[in-house]
């Protein structure tokens, strides 16, 4: 077995190529229309996931967000690239030792699925050759690149809807050599990366902003990526499965007779069987009402072969199923299901496809077109290849995995002719290292000392140690701070409110308010909720109109007076707007 890791974190710096924030408020400022298509590469050829992803033939729209500029709707040239991206991105490579490129090569990487306006990203290259010491044993990094987000997709039926708010936000990509041990020694490396680099400060925090590609083969197979792994606990189980499912291919592969493969795979006898399934049950008769065909072809010699189980709940059917997936297809109906719950007679469908003893056969729903032809091309193409494609596969529940596209080749590079390469001076370099990595242990001692040792420990694993620290340096007090960030922020995400939607910047002017006595630490909370709801809303116009605002001093002895000294009354009528400490001292005094 071998593993190996690509992990991509979202950096909190501006767009990589243009001067646009990295947070959006999501303000939708309007839309634009793609249409991608493959291109050759700087050796004349095209990729094969390029070529896959132009077959499908979709429309793109995107939503322009308030941080979008002409750079991402692909109408102006890039920018000089963010310095601070750079900064943060070689101050990383040296952390582990990486020799440092002298100059920085901006690559462009043809990417045609819809996840960039251009039809490719950009990508430079930083670093080579360094390692990183774990536990479970010494992993190499074979490179690392600092790079362009891609859009992020709001829908995948019909034309496919992406989101620019995100797109051009740098990337850090660090990719380690395959030196990794199991499952768990993945899950370590991936968990020492990510801390490394929350330990610059100036790591992204929410949903999707760290990812892990899992690269894994075995002996006699073949290298798979599973793609855009984002929780860490999943990864041994994704190894595991991965594993186990080359290794049944393998065993599988041995007896698929390659002799019996149809003579015109890209033409094969198509039969309609929708008069059969008209009178079915479940989806299928109400899909034919929609006007949609039952188009079933012929597989021979893969009787029983469709069913061979690769692991639980995954056969080699359900492998051939996911390739039709990629045209738009729902799934696929095989020779080895039971046909009893479609509501229809097996005999009859095979009477009608002239199934023989040792022939299995595809049925697919939909419009018979040249998608649905396509699909069928290519579910005969995987049923009797000899070999384990290489592929990237999407992580789904339960460390299960599905065929997403073929695996990338040189093919889809070529060199970006709009961004000057960039010279690595002394200067960058002595610039980057206020972004060096700390030790994780030094900065938990710190931690300690300004809070304790319950908030210490998740402030350290919280991506909101940047903001923390920022907060602290402000005057804040350290341990409101760290109950904000780790307590206030959980609390009100599990209440349903998008705690996303409001950057680390404007949770750190809240904190200012309590900091110069505008606001009472159990005011803090609340303040956030309704920013949370309305992010473009000024914070003092919150506190008026919410009635937020600290009563301290002279106003909060006048209302100890009226209120004839009684505490818990008091606190009842203006929760959120006296500290206690602060009433109970003067009750004391008085």
């Amino acid at each position: 077995m071998k593993v190996g890791i690509e992990i991509h974190q979202r950096l909190n710096t501006g767009k990589l190529f243009c001067r646009c924030p990295s947070h959006s408020a999501g303000i939708v400022k309007g839309e634009i229309k793609r249409r991608l298509h493959a291109v050759k590469s700087e050796m004349g050829e095209k990729d094969i996931a390029a070529v896959r992803e132009e077959l499908k033939s979709a429309n793109f729209v995107y939503s322009v967000y308030d941080n979008s500029c002409l750079v991402e709707t692909d109408e102006e040239p890039p920018h000089d690239a963010d310095v601070a991206a750079l900064e943060v991105a070689v101050a990383v490579a040296r952390h582990m030792r990486m020799a440092i490129a002298d100059e920085i090569f901006f690559m462009r990487k043809i990417v045609i699925d819809g996840s960039n306006t251009s039809g490719f990203q950009r990508s430079g290259l930083v670093g080579l050759g360094g390692h990183l010491d774990c536990k479970g044993g010494k992993v190499g990094i074979q490179a690392l690149f600092v790079e362009e987000e891609s859009a992020g997709i709001l829908e995948e039926k019909g034309s496919a809807r992406f989101s620019l708010d995100r797109l051009g936000v740098p990337l850090i990509e660090i990719a380690t050599a395959p030196d990794i041990k199991d499952g768990e020694h993945a899950r370590e490396v991936a968990e020492s990366i990510g801390m490394m680099l929350r330990m610059t400060g100036m790591a992204a925090r929410g949903i999707g902003t760290i990812r892990q590609d899992m690269n894994i083969s075995v002996d006699g197979g073949v290298r798979c990526e599973i793609k855009g792994v984002q929780e860490l606990d999943d990864i041994p189980l994704i190894v595991n499965r991965e594993v186990l499912r080359q290794e049944r291919l393998i065993e599988l592969i041995r007896k698929i007779p390659a002799e019996e493969k149809p003579k015109n795979p890209e033409e094969p006898d198509y039969v309609d069987l929708t008069e059969l399934f008209k009178s079915g049950k479940g989806f299928i008769p109400k899909a034919i009402g929609n006007g949609a065909r039952v188009i079933g072809i012929l597989l021979p010699g893969l009787k029983g072969m469709l069913g061979f189980e690769l692991y639980e709940n995954r056969r080699y059917g359900t492998e051939l199923a996911d390739y039709a997936r990629t045209f738009g297809f729902g799934g696929m109906i095989h020779g080895d299901e039971d046909f009893e719950k479609y509501g229809v007679d097996k005999n009859a469908v095979e009477k009608e496809l002239k199934a023989g003893l040792r022939s299995s056969y595809a049925i697919l729903i939909g419009d018979f077109d040249e998608k649905m032809r396509l699909a069928f091309q290519s579910v005969v193409e995987r049923a009797y290849m000899k070999k384990i494609p290489s592929e990237t596969r999407k992580p789904l529940k339960n460390g299960e995995s599905q065929f997403m596209r073929p695996m990338p080749t040189g093919a889809r590079m070529y060199p970006e002719t709009d961004v000057e390469p960039i010279i690595v001076t002394e200067d960058l370099i002595r610039e980057s290292e206020k972004y060096a990595p700390r030790n994780p242990e030094d900065v938990l001692r710190e931690l300690e000392g300004q809070t304790n040792k319950d908030l210490a420990p998740q402030l350290l694993r919280s991506p909101h140690l940047g903001a923390y620290n920022r907060a602290v340096g402000m005057g804040v007090d350290a341990k409101v701070a760290a109950v904000t960030f780790v307590s206030s922020l959980k609390t009100i995400s599990r209440e349903g409110i998008p705690v996303d939607r409001i950057d680390d910047e404007r949770l750190i002017e809240v904190l200012q308010q309590y900091a110069h006595n505008r606001i009472t630490k159990k005011a803090i909370e609340e303040l956030i909720r309704e920013l949370c709801k309305n992010p473009k809303a000024g914070i003092d116009v919150i506190i008026k109109e919410k009635g937020l605002g600290r009563i301290t001093g002279a106003a909060l002895k006048k209302i100890i007076e009226e209120e004839g000294g009684d505490a818990q009354k008091i606190l009842a009528k203006y929760r959120l707007r006296i500290e206690a400490e602060e009433l109970m001292q003067l009750i004391g005094k008085k």
